[in-house]
């Protein structure tokens, strides 16, 4: 505060007062005419300033976003009577001249306004600097927001919605709150698991730089959202969008197959009511103490799968009867009878031959619907379109209750429930190539927070958050009323389909599941398969509380607070065999096959049967505590100072239900190993499989199993003593320094250099890695069982081979990201702002998979590790550096990153019926690694070279590395045509309409050049694999380039064997 020659004024009366609500906060400014209010909710506020023989001073529209921090310039106060006040409207944007994070604000014009695919506010963060255009997720269509199978055209997707990678920082580094509770999947750090309709957002802003103390968790950005409050006024909205089908043209394939155009609808109704509760005469009269805003949003989605053809057995075919069974080109399949080697009579198989059980798989299946073979060629005799319908509900509540002036309460429940409903679209199910059975899969998140904000004094606040999210995840039949649990999967079960043939490891079944089958050699076979988790009963659960206190001493605005997080993630059972699987596929060393994998199945005999030993529930947790001090001080009138550090310890996950096993070096000994049954010719020149150690000998697909129990050495229990829990070490408290500053140039409020740095850790990794331990062995393993029939299969012992498995470095270290950023923002005048900013950060110790059971380069090459009975290398597993197992996969911590961009935003705040904004970001980021979740990588998401330097093999873009993005966004209410003819009809028609978009420019992603050989050579003979030779230049002139050829492809060339190549990543 200054007076009108520019000397301070101590003791101003200054009132800060909520617009929406009238909520009002009174301070003083102090010696050095400051002042401040700390713990603000996110709104739009007046400023009001009083002191005797000064006008009184009034600033509205003064927009505080989610811990933001705003700089109001100097007040100068006119001589005068404080009645007599001067009236000012803040619009557009205003210079930060009190903080150096770099951060995007997305204001409640652009979320009502800006039209976003799927309507899904994750989506519209990519009209931000340095966000990236397409998401690096695992899986889905690249979209941001997508989680498959809805493609990100639906708020949420299926699971959640992914978060873009932000400023160079990996996907799943990301942290995503809603009024300050954290929403990110355990699992998937970087997925949205708690749905919010965008009309149920007042603000998003997502910091990507330069974080001040108060922030931490994951070294990624953080993405804050603010649900909206009811105010004064009572507020409502009713909406609908519809797309329907109808508005498509069909596919060309459908067409010509008769197919009819599938379905494709995506319905989405919602309303949102928001304002005051009172009693008038008893209860908030002034409508100043109780507010509420509810929102729900409604989807209907209906979404078109694939045309699936496959061949099923026909109707004869079920009963024994081939005679009609041709090849693509008309000739008879001849079956043959395996024990006299002759074809059966007529190529029909007796009746009494039939297995009953086998024959009952087969009439799970469909009859044919498509026999026209001038139509099919022979390739498939059923055709049809899944179509995945998936209803969706959001549910958010926020009740703001004020009881006294200085006591803030609010109470936020949430729930997000996706169902989707379908045959197979990627959910749990059984036989999802064929429509057998339709069922769902619920995907429901619930979440609760509560917050108290506490003005102790003037000077002293205290801010209290806590909540619970709880996450299910649900896969069952489609709901039948009146059914049990058990009875859901009739349709399925061994026993409502008479299905008598028994199991190795029947425990593992405990809802009686039938078994699962393939055909192998029938083109496009169907077969029978079940997801491993089926049904799936799975969860996340997530406490949190976090109290931060601040005081205002001077120029010094310290705050000090505490954040205490508990994650449990538990699993249903989970094998990928657990019903049996039989495979009868035509294998001529098979003395059972007929030479047809349909008739094969009739007679009951297989070529191989898996099982998994035991399918378990297990649950994992980890905790985070960390704490903070921070202080902002305020150095004079153009120099702020934020600098502060933050702590944290937190325990890495553990299982703390079920067993789980890792490799451990120091339990391994390798004379424990048996010997693998090696390849041999027997006295009549057939290739057979000997037991090294007796000489007996065996059928060929014996060779490379143990030729004697395994007792799996190395691999210890979580429930042995003498290891860390979780197996990785406890991690000494970590400390996290921040420095930051913003330097008002001119003293004007209208230019600010700011820069600083900040160091982050990544406390909440995925858990997939560290709990997935209970699928290794000796907890999980699957016997196989070969040239079997299902009359007697059960009495044979299965074959165990080497098996994956998986390890963590003990010496892991926790890994880190050092951010800074050095910028310029400036006030261009027309209510519109551009900020140019320096952005770069430094990943060390990051987390990234390396396999060191990989056999060495030119191993397959010596002449010990060759098969003298077909002159080619013996397999692998005979001569790798850990005998006994096969990939042992390896976590560790020793990733590096590096990012560095120029980010330019220009934004103009709604002013005058206009408002844009402009990003533009020009970057690269590189790295070993781009995701580190299960397996993770650079542009290739492999795992990291065991033999090559990581340098020369690994380094270099990361999946989401885009050179160049320009992303506009405008909103224009057009003017009204009822200026030039002011009627009803005009005004009703022809008034209100807005146009508003984004426009997106962005370059393409990296791609490496992926070789191979027409004849299959064994370049290198093991290691890391091989890339191609760079034998000229690969750019082509404007001129030269072709849709069909965009580079030149003569620039590469195959490597001499021996040589691993020198093509660039």
């Amino acid at each position: 505060m200054v007076d009108p020659s520019g000397a301070v004024i101590p003791g101003v009366q200054v009132t800060l007062i909520n617009e929406g609500t009238t909520e009002s906060r009174t301070t003083v400014s102090n010696d050095t005419g400051e002042f401040v209010f700390a713990a603000v909710q996110p709104g739009t506020y007046t400023i009001k300033a009083e002191k005797t023989g000064f006008r009184g001073f009034n600033r509205k529209g003064v927009a505080v976003t989610v811990s933001g921090r705003v700089g109001l310039g100097r007040i100068q106060l006119e001589l005068g009577e404080v009645s007599n006040t001067v009236n000012v409207t803040v619009e557009g944007e205003t210079i930060n001249t009190e903080s150096a994070d770099t951060a995007g604000v997305l204001s409640l014009k652009q979320l009502d306004s800006v039209p976003i695919k799927g309507r899904d506010v994750m989506n519209l963060l990519r009209t931000l600097p340095g966000v990236s255009q397409v998401n690096a997720q695992p899986w889905g269509s690249g979209e941001i927001g997508d989680s498959d199978p809805a493609g990100g055209e639906s708020n949420g997707g299926q699971l959640g919605s992914f978060t873009p990678a932000v400023g160079g920082a990996r996907l799943f580094w990301n942290t995503v709150t809603v009024d300050g509770q954290v929403g990110s999947n355990p699992d998937f750090p970087g997925l949205f698991m708690a749905a919010i309709s965008m009309d149920a957002v007042s603000e998003a802003k997502i910091i990507s730089n330069n974080y001040t103390a108060d922030y931490g968790r994951n070294p990624g950005s953080t993405i804050n959202l603010v649900s909206k409050s009811g105010t004064q006024d009572f507020h409502g909205n009713v909406y609908g969008y519809k797309r329907h089908e109808k508005l498509n043209a069909n596919e060309f394939f459908n067409n010509r197959d008769g197919v009819p155009k599938p379905i494709y609808r995506f319905g989405t109704f919602g309303f949102n009511v928001g304002g005051p509760v009172f009693i008038p005469g008893k209860f908030n009269s002034d409508k100043r103490k109780l507010f509420f805003f509810y929102s729900q949003e409604n989807w209907r989605v209906n979404l078109p799968q694939g045309l699936t053809q496959v061949t099923v057995p026909t109707a004869a075919e079920r009963v024994g009867d081939f005679s009609q069974t041709f090849d693509q080109g008309g000739a008879l399949r001849v079956i043959t009878d395996p024990t006299t080697g002759q074809p059966f009579p007529n190529n029909i198989i007796p009746s009494h031959r039939i297995n009953a059980d086998a024959q009952r798989l087969l009439n799970i299946m469909p009859l044919p619907n498509q026999l026209n073979t001038a139509l099919t060629g022979g390739n498939y005799n059923f055709e049809w379109q899944d179509s995945c319908e998936i209803p969706k509900m959001l549910n958010a509540l926020k009740v703001d209750y004020n009881p006294t002036d200085k006591d803030h309460f609010a109470f936020l429940p949430r729930r997000w429930r996706s169902d989707t409903r379908a045959y197979g679209c990627r959910v749990l199910g059984y036989g999802s190539d064929l429509p057998l059975w339709k069922h769902h899969y619920r995907y429901i998140t619930d979440s609760v927070v509560m917050t108290w904000t506490r003005i102790i004094s003037p000077t002293k606040f205290n801010e209290f958050n806590s909540g619970f999210t709880g996450e299910k995840e649900q896969g069952q039949p489609e709901n039948l009323f009146g059914r049990t649990t058990e009875n859901y999967f009739d349709p399925i079960r061994r026993v409502t389909n008479s299905f008598e043939t028994g199991q190795l490891f029947p425990a593992a079944n405990p809802y009686n599941i039938l078994p699962q089958a393939y055909f192998g050699g029938v083109p496009n076979g169907a077969y029978l398969d079940a997801e491993n988790r089926l049904p799936d009963d799975q969860g996340y659960n997530r406490f949190h509380f976090t109290d931060n206190f601040s005081w205002v001493h001077g120029s010094h605005t310290m705050k000090f607070g505490v954040y205490l997080e508990v994650n449990w993630a538990t699993d249903g059972p989970n094998a990928s065999c657990f019903s049996g699987c039989f495979n009868f596929d035509r294998n001529v060393n098979n003395p059972g096959d007929t030479g047809w994998a349909y008739a094969n199945a009739l007679l009951g005999n297989f070529s191989s049967y898996s099982e998994t030993n035991t399918r378990q529930r297990y649950q994992g947790k980890m905790t985070n505590w960390e704490w903070f001090l921070q202080d902002t001080w305020k150095v004079n009138s153009k120099l702020t100072l934020n600098y502060g550090v933050r702590f944290t310890r937190f325990t890495p996950w553990y299982l703390n239900k079920g067993s789980g096993a890792t490799f451990q070096a120091s339990a391994y000994n390798p004379s424990d190993v048996p010997a693998l049954y090696q390849p041999f010719i027997d006295s009549n020149g057939t290739r057979v499989a000997r037991d090294p150690v007796t000489g007996r000998l065996f059928p060929e697909v014996y060779i490379g199993a143990f030729s004697a129990p395994w007792d799996f050495s190395g691999s210890v229990l979580n429930t042995d003593g003498g290891y860390a829990r979780g197996f990785r070490r406890q991690q000494a408290v970590q400390p996290m320094p921040r420095f930051g500053f913003a330097y008002d140039l001119f003293g004007n409020g209208k230019t600010a250099i700011r820069g600083g740095f900040a160091t982050m850790k990544q406390t909440t990794p995925s858990y997939s890695a560290y709990i997935g331990i209970q699928n290794n062995a000796p907890v999980k393993y699957s016997p196989t069982i070969y040239y079997g029939n299902m009359n007697t299969f059960l009495s044979q012992t299965g074959l165990l081979y080497p098996t994956g498995t998986s390890t963590f470095d003990p010496n892991d270290i926790v890994p880190s990201i050092y951010r800074y950023s050095l910028g310029i923002q400036h006030e261009l005048g027309f209510n519109t702002v551009i900020d140019v900013s320096y952005v770069g950060n430094q990943g060390r110790h990051l987390i990234q998979q390396y396999d060191p059971n990989i056999v060495p380069y030119g191993a397959r090459f010596l002449p010990e590790n060759q098969d003298t009975t077909t002159g080619t290398p013996l397999p692998d597993d005979f001569f790798r550096p850990v005998p006994g197992y096969n990939g042992i996969g390896t976590t560790i911590t020793s990733g590096n990153s590096n990012y560095n961009a120029l980010q330019v935003a220009i934004d103009r705040r709604y002013a005058h019926g206009v408002a844009f904004g402009v990003s533009y970001t020009w970057s690269k980021v590189l790295g070993t690694q781009s995701s580190g979740w299960a397996g993770g990588g650079a542009i290739d998401n492999g795992p990291v070279a065991t033999y090559r330097p990581w340098r020369v093999w690994n380094y270099g873009p990361a999946s989401f590395d885009e050179t160049q993005m320009l992303v506009v966004n405008y909103v224009w209410d057009l003017p009204k045509v009822s200026k030039y003819s002011n009627n009803a009809f005009v005004r009703g028609v022809f008034d209100g309409w807005q146009l508003a978009g984004v426009s997106t420019f962005a370059s393409g992603l990296p791609s490496a050049i992926y070789p191979s050989t027409t004849d299959g050579a064994d370049i290198t003979g093991g290691g890391d694999g091989w890339r191609a030779m760079l034998i000229g230049q690969p750019q082509l002139s404007r001129g030269e380039r072709t849709f069909e050829r965009f580079f030149n492809t003569s620039a590469f060339g195959r490597p001499p064997q021996g040589y691993f190549g020198d093509a660039p990543i």
